[in-house]
């Protein structure tokens, strides 16, 4: 046993005792022999000192002047004194009077000692059985924890074997997959090689069909003959064409790429330095996007047009609707064809650029709920557009994204979502302006290619020379056509 202090070691072995120690090393079967016969010892001594008298007695009698005799008192009790107290009052000179009578001699001399033997045996089984409940109160607490191991241990094993049992039925259903999967992967391979081998028997077949059609279209020629035939024919096939391309179109002088920069948009004109872009289709473009109910994302490389395409969007939707409502919100201090002047756009720059938003968003949210309270379909219709115009928006959503919605007061993608989904229907429509193909920059967390269905898209791409360099911007184009974006299914490619 370790002890704390040395203190501590000098009070324990002063305690300590040699009888116990040997009662401790004795079993316990001689231990509750022990005590057993520490306990009849003292209920033998305590039987012993309980009995008999320890003094003998001596009675007697008192004469009275009347000759008689009293030999007990007001209680009924015989007199009596101990035979050492009779001789000392014989010493002392005992009266006549008193007459001595039956001398009773002491029956249990060592009644004490049978008195102090009950004490101690009792004492001493008293002690060993308090040592022996301290003893077992000490080993209960390592059996306890005996117990608690064995019940763990039965638990981790009931849990080993039903984790084999989970394990053997995993295996057996991947085992399962890994064979219908195989299966169908077979009957896909013998599908495939039949729709093999029948395009080359029709491939065969095509060529039997011009091998004899040749035949039969120089029927009657010599060599020389059928030489100049073929070298006429080669002279004119044009090897280099799409399936939708023209021998007009590739001369065409429009489908050329001249100029320096773009030019914005006029009032009533488009122009461009890619000189196959007709403003007046543009416009057409434009104006048709205006006048339809849903919303639209405007996406293109920097140096696209992007500024362009939404100032004439926003002319093509007030000559289309001249009373509609139209909202901007932009880091650019631009007119946006007067709206500035009219106290429609919201500028996102400097310490208010959050303030600005929410009040912006806020005011957005609140026309949506309003007219979300409209019950009758003719109260609907004849509601004035609303258009939300959200320009350079990756960079203001940038900066909205990195605080929380909670902190910012409003969430504007699921404003945006609304708008998307049911403001279609209530006359409400936004036009975002992004510079990649990122769709989930807007902002709408539920944005994937369902929902993109709903979302109009306008790509924009140009080439043209600045410095003697030519200059592309078809990243946003070539992203979409290669990508699974936009073109979700590999037929959509063939344009």
């Amino acid at each position: 046993m370790e002890f704390l202090t040395n203190v501590y070691s000098e009070i324990e072995r002063s305690q300590k005792s040699d009888l116990m120690d040997k009662f401790d090393k004795s079993p316990f079967d001689m231990k509750m022999v022990l005590i057993g016969l520490a306990l009849v010892s003292g209920i033998f001594c305590g039987a012993n000192a309980w009995r008999g008298e320890i003094s003998s007695r001596q009675f007697f009698c008192i004469q009275t002047p009347k000759e008689e005799l009293r030999c007990y008192d007001q209680n009924n009790r015989h007199f009596r004194m101990t035979r050492w107290h009779w001789e000392e009052w014989g010493k002392e000179g005992r009266p006549t009077t008193i007459i001595p009578q039956d001398y009773v001699k002491a029956s249990n001399p060592y009644k004490p000692y049978w008195a102090f033997g009950a004490f101690a045996s009792f004492a001493v089984s008293g002690w060993w059985l308090r040592h022996l409940q301290d003893r077992e109160r000490k080993i209960s607490v390592f059996e306890d924890i005996e117990q608690k191991t064995a019940i763990a241990q039965a638990e981790m094993v009931a849990k080993l074997s039903l984790m084999d049992t989970y394990a053997k039925l995993a295996l057996a259903e991947v085992e399962l997959q890994a064979d219908l999967e195989l299966t169908a992967n077979n009957r896909t391979v013998d599908l495939q090689r039949a729709e093999i081998l029948g395009e080359t028997e029709v491939e065969v077949t095509k060529l039997d069909a011009q091998d004899a059609l040749f035949e039969a279209q120089t029927a009657g020629m010599s060599e020389e003959e059928k030489r100049q035939y073929i070298e006429f024919v080669r002279q004119q096939k044009t090897p280099y064409l799409s399936g939708t391309q023209t021998i007009d179109s590739v001369t065409n002088p429009k489908d050329k790429v001249e100029g320096t920069e773009i030019q914005p948009l006029a009032e009533s004109t488009i122009t461009s330095n890619d000189k196959n872009s007709d403003p007046s289709v543009v416009s057409e473009i434009l104006g048709r996007v205006a006048r339809e109910d849903g919303s639209t994302a405007l996406c293109g490389d920097p140096g696209t047009g992007k500024s362009t395409i939404t100032r004439e969007y926003i002319r093509q939707v007030s000559l289309n609707c001249p009373n509609a409502d139209i909202r901007v919100l932009a880091v650019k201090n631009d007119s946006f064809c007067g709206l500035r002047e009219a106290g429609r756009v919201t500028r996102f720059i400097g310490d208010a650029a959050i303030a600005n938003a929410k009040q912006f968003f806020l005011a957005v949210r609140d026309v949506y709920r309003s007219r979300l309270e409209l019950e009758s379909l003719e109260e609907r219709k004849k509601l004035k557009p609303f258009v939300v115009i959200l320009d350079d928006w990756l960079t203001i959503s940038a900066k909205l994204n990195k605080i929380k919605p909670e902190n910012l007061g409003f969430d504007f993608g699921e404003i945006l979502f609304d708008i998307l989904i049911i403001g279609r229907e209530y006359n409400m429509k936004f036009f975002v302006n992004l510079h990649s193909l990122n769709l989930k920059a807007i902002g709408i967390k539920e944005m994937d290619q369902n929902t993109r269905k709903i979302l109009r898209l306008l790509l924009l791409g140009n080439r043209y020379r600045q410095d003697g360099r030519e200059i592309d911007a078809y990243g946003v184009i070539e992203q979409a056509i290669m990508g699974n974006q936009v073109i979700t299914h590999e037929d959509g490619f063939v344009a």
